[in-house]
């Protein structure tokens, strides 16, 4: 069971990591074929090839095959108006070094989690579970608040009121995840819990995802709404002069 929870927790990272990276290369650059599937296969070849170097469990190799594997990706299928596969490459990288630090930071919180609710003598496979879990949480949080924003020039503002629900998300996770922590004190193993913090990590990327995507959506809207009111005003100045 042990290998199964260390195989789902791989399989999760990797592929929490190629989503992120392929959003945020799928909304700043062009791509290079039409063909949708051919992204699609990309993508679930890159979590399975990255999957198998995961379990190698040596970090700088997975490091450096990340930083290799996003490079070729971008190169080869995005391009730019202004065509600088360098800048892209660099960008890119960028954020694969960007997201290793959102990591490490959420393994230090888990730590400080730990040493605050006195936790000890957590088993391998849980604390492993819990690392890979709470990394996670931080760097899709960290990623859609201040990475995204800053590495993708959009038009959209951020509004108060998306801030607002990523405070909530994140905060609810935290507190939800903080209280399964408890069930591993001792040695204890409880697998169902893990599996439950593996979900609230999914339900996070796709909750920051819909908050995000809704944010715009209400934007535009609200940018319709005004270019069809000015419309109507300059149609209406146009009738009085003509009269």
């Amino acid at each position: 069971m042990n290998t199964i929870l260390l195989v789902l927790c791989n399989a999760l990272s990797c592929f929490i990591i190629s989503t992120i990276l392929f959003q945020f290369m799928n909304g700043k650059y062009k791509k290079s074929s039409r063909n949708r599937y051919v992204y699609i296969v990309i993508e679930t070849t890159t979590v399975i090839f990255t999957f198998c170097i995961n379990m190698l469990n040596h970090s700088i190799l997975n490091l450096v095959v990340w930083g290799v594997l996003t490079g070729i990706i971008v190169y080869v299928l995005y391009y730019e108006d202004i065509d600088k596969p360098l800048r892209r490459i660099i960008e890119c990288e960028a954020l694969v070094f960007c997201m290793s630090v959102c990591e490490s930071l959420g393994v230090i919180l888990l730590q400080c989690i730990l040493q605050a609710a006195d936790i000890k003598n957590v088993n391998e496979t849980m604390l492993y579970c819990l690392e890979v879990t709470f990394s996670k949480v931080i760097l899709i949080f960290l990623y859609y608040t201040f990475i995204n924003r800053f590495v993708k020039k959009s038009d959209v503002p951020y509004s108060k009121t998306r801030y607002i629900m990523y405070g909530i998300i994140l905060l609810y996770s935290l507190i939800n995840m903080s209280v399964i922590v408890e069930n591993f004190k001792n040695g204890e193993e409880n697998y169902l819990c893990a599996v439950n913090m593996g979900c609230i990590v999914l339900a996070d990327l796709y909750l920051l995802y819909f908050v995000k995507m809704a944010d715009e959506k209400n934007y535009y809207e609200k940018q319709l709404i005004a270019l069809e009111q000015q419309a109507k005003v300059q149609y209406e100045y146009y009738l009085t002069q003509a009269k």
